[in-house]
């Protein structure tokens, strides 16, 4: 299993004169090298060897005349691959699986520490030095690269999964890998893999790295410039809100009012930001009563959606989504329309409202209320009032044997109903409601 993983890994062979310190030398001779397309297994050395390996290159890294090697980098990064190979093993064992997420952060941790390693080696062996010299020969860098390259692509991809395990959790950890992952886009050992176009997670991982940053600092200039980022991609409508929150939280209505109607057009699967957006112009209607009717032409666009099945049931990953405020919708409207006077298309809504969407009180009296006020719009056509003081009783009483507790809203209502419809017995039930 180990050889079939190190093919893939694609480990580090040595081409060149090594250094002059002792420790790099003594590493060097304790590694068995290989053509790169067999590959060298580590496993063949005994543990305390590979341990006294390790200490070696970690007093290699922090001494001034071999930290800037590139021998002592390629062999930093050779152990981390193999580190990795031994990480895996109880992964593996435990049916493909973390052992628990202590074991989980070691990989992660571990990838980051190729990625890093391999960047630091390739930055190493393409400076000249003094005299203008390359460490390789050309022949030599070329293999290098490919090898460097295939070892670490993998590992920079997960350093982005690595950080939507930890986001929450650990917002240090999850920024220290995406902070990782983002700077290979720009790392010149891969300026020809063109990763901006090539990696899928590019445009997806903004919003991660937005949510990371939110979760240690709260919002700032970087986390927007990032949600703006992410509109476009599969967290898009999370972006969105993200931004309609902090706008609203800094009483920036015209930011708010900005995205609301971007989301409202964006996303139109989501009904929220269409009830959010039409509340908004509900908001300041007593100054400008023309916003009843750019509210009202939002509830129908949504209404319509609602009943042409283009409303997810889900959200972007697959979760249900909570649609209890989609009530609202049908409220919105029929307030708007109560409030321009046209109460019977405001009683048809409210009412049609109910029957979508059972439960709400705020329909339930309003259908009451707009067919009241409808009947007293006609009192004089017994005809029209009538029927509509019936449908006002009707609604009250629903209204009555669902909230007992909350006569307010029905006691008196009903008693003007059954005072206006000649029913004096059930009128004198109510007339302590008029008291």
């Amino acid at each position: 299993m180990k050889k079939t993983i190190l093919a893939v890994l694609a480990i580090f062979v040595a081409t060149a004169a090594f250094a002059q310190k002792a420790n790099i030398k003594k590493v060097q001779r304790m590694l068995d090298y290989a053509d790169p397309a067999i590959q060298i297994d580590l496993s063949n050395l005994a543990p305390e060897k590979r341990e006294e390996m390790k200490k070696l290159i970690e007093e290699a890294l922090v001494n001034p005349e071999t930290e800037n090697n590139f021998k002592t980098w390629e062999y930093k990064a050779r152990l981390e691959v193999y580190d990795r190979i031994e990480i895996m093993a109880p992964y593996v064992a435990n049916g493909n699986s973390f052992v628990d997420k202590d074991h989980m952060k070691r990989f992660f941790q571990n990838e980051k520490d190729i990625v890093v390693a391999f960047e630091k080696y390739y930055k190493l062996i393409t400076t000249p030095d003094d005299k203008g010299k390359l460490p390789l020969k050309e022949d030599d860098f070329q293999k290098q690269k490919i090898i460097a390259q295939q070892a670490s692509l993998a590992s920079r991809t997960n350093l982005y999964v690595g950080a939507t395990q930890f986001i929450y959790e650990d917002a240090d950890f999850a920024l220290d890998l995406l902070e990782n992952y983002y700077k290979s886009f720009d790392d010149p050992l891969f300026a020809d893999q063109d990763l901006k176009n090539t990696d899928p997670n590019y445009k997806e991982s903004a919003y991660v790295y937005a949510t990371a940053l939110k979760e240690k600092n709260g919002v700032n200039d970087k986390v927007v410039e990032l949600l703006e980022k992410s509109l476009d991609t599969h967290n898009g409508a999370y972006a969105c809100q993200e931004l309609i929150t902090y706008y609203r939280d800094k009483k920036d209505q015209a930011n708010e009012i900005k995205y609301l109607k971007m989301a409202y057009e964006k996303y139109p699967k989501f009904l929220v930001f269409g009830v959010q957006y039409a509340e908004t112009f509900l908001q300041h209607a007593a100054e400008k009563p023309e916003n009843y009717q750019e509210a009202i032409k939002i509830c129908d666009t949504l209404i319509q959606r609602m009943k042409d099945g283009s409303v997810s049931k889900v959200d972007a990953n697959g979760n249900p989504i909570d649609d209890t405020n989609n009530y609202l919708i049908y409220y919105y409207k029929a307030l708007s329309l109560f409030n321009t006077q046209h109460y019977k298309e405001s009683y048809e809504t409210f009412a049609e409202g109910d029957e979508m969407c059972p439960g709400h009180m705020d329909l339930v009296c309003g259908a009451g209320k707009a067919a009241f006020k409808y009947a007293f719009e006609n009192i004089d056509n017994k005809e029209i009032s009538n029927p509509m003081f019936e449908k006002a009783v009707e609604y009250f009483s629903k209204a009555e044997d669902a909230w007992p507790d909350k006569p307010e809203e029905w006691g008196y209502n009903l008693y003007v109903c059954y005072h206006n419809l000649g029913n004096d017995a059930m009128k004198q039930k109510y007339v302590k409601y008029a008291e």
